[in-house]
């Protein structure tokens, strides 16, 4: 069982039904840790590795970057490309108290 975030939501985006594009992207939230996050993305375009191309500054967007989850931009094929910190983009997902969570009853006629 993980924790899903759908990015879209997470920053401010309003929310678009799933497509054929949308993706699930499994994050792992840092090297060696055992927490595992699931985030919802319109759509996975390239995969690259970071090592040939050109870091830049992360930019002031406005108040709450720390709560952003942005951790690195690099430049790549004309795009920035923004590098994200599970950890902190499912934050509130992994901080979710289970025992807190109950499911509505099931409708009428239908199994429980």
């Amino acid at each position: 069982v993980l924790p899903v975030v759908n990015l879209r939501l997470r920053f401010g985006l309003e929310f678009q039904e799933p497509t054929r594009r949308t993706k699930w992207v499994i994050a792992r939230a840092a090297q060696g840790s055992s927490r595992t996050v699931a985030l919802v993305v319109d759509a996975v375009t390239d995969v690259f590795g970071t090592a040939n191309h050109t870091e830049r500054q992360v930019p002031h967007l406005a108040s709450g970057d720390d709560q952003r989850g942005i951790t690195q931009v690099f430049a790549y094929a004309g795009d920035l490309i923004f590098v994200l910190d599970p950890l902190l983009v499912a934050a509130s997902a992994f901080n979710l108290d289970k025992r807190q969570l109950t499911l509505p009853p099931p409708a009428a006629g239908t199994p429980g």
